[in-house]
């Protein structure tokens, strides 16, 4: 009967259609776990970056009784032949550096055209970071013109810091405009700016340091700076662990209204 063999063609192309459906899930499925195994670790270097930074700062500190956190640089821990030139330089610079440009390239597939703007500005200033640990400055007795590394080295170190000042900046703009704004994190974005840049006057002014205590007055805008990578990261773990949370079980119910005859 030709209305039988109709409905026998368009039930064998129905079959068809569903069979390749079902192959392309299943090739893609495993691409999908490895993004969102990537996803992870460079979300998770967001976090480890901060942390080993600080905690390399403070080790290397402590490694020099004549080291003062106050009064020297953090690059003076790094320089060329102190004892802890070579932990400064991975663990200090290189290390935290990469890990928050792979944690800047994980937030520019996560939203829109002022977040990938943000998200480009974090790799910038992340390369910088690491490139500061490749040039290492000169040892603190060195009275000579300063070398090519130091050079270098204070270059990296300047555009780390302008580029992530930018990047906060952008990402509090980003954060207050996007269809659903994020004002307690563009807040908190706008303080982090404030306390990064007021931070040397504002500690003077309030009797606590004096116009000689240049590592204060880093580690206080370097803190806040680092401090906001460190929550920008917590809070983008959470959203991924929420989003994967919901698209679980949206794919829970889908399978289950497809199994009802």
């Amino acid at each position: 009967m030709p209305g039988e063999y109709c409905q026998k063609i368009a039930a064998a192309h129905n079959s068809s259609a569903t069979s390749r459906v079902h192959r392309c899930r299943v090739s893609i499925a495993p691409l999908v776990g490895m993004y969102h195994k990537a996803a992870a670790w460079l979300n998770a270097g967001g976090i480890v970056a901060p942390l080993l930074w600080a905690s390399t700062v403070i080790y290397s500190g402590e490694r020099h009784p004549e080291y003062s956190h106050v009064h020297q640089y953090i690059s003076d821990l790094a320089a060329r032949g102190s004892s802890t030139q070579h932990v400064m330089q991975a663990a200090g610079f290189i290390l935290p550096g990469l890990m928050t440009a792979g944690f800047g390239i994980l937030l520019g597939r996560t939203g829109g055209r002022l977040a990938g703007i943000a998200s480009a500005l974090l790799i910038v200033s992340g390369l910088a970071r690491a490139a500061a640990g490749v040039f290492v400055p000169d040892p603190l007795d060195h009275r000579l013109p300063p070398s090519f590394d130091e050079r270098m080295h204070d270059a990296a170190g300047l555009l780390y810091i302008l580029t992530l000042i930018l990047a906060v900046v952008t990402w509090m703009i980003a954060s207050a405009t996007r269809p659903r704004p994020s004002i307690g994190f563009a807040a908190y974005s706008v303080i982090t700016v404030v306390a990064a840049i007021a931070a040397p006057p504002a500690l003077i002014a309030a009797g606590i340091a004096t116009a000689a205590d240049v590592g204060l007055f880093q580690r206080a805008m370097l803190g806040v700076l680092n401090a906001w990578i460190l929550a920008l990261a917590c809070v983008t773990f959470v959203e991924r662990r929420y989003r994967s949370a919901v698209l679980a079980s949206t794919s829970n119910c889908r399978g289950t209204l497809e199994e009802v005859p």
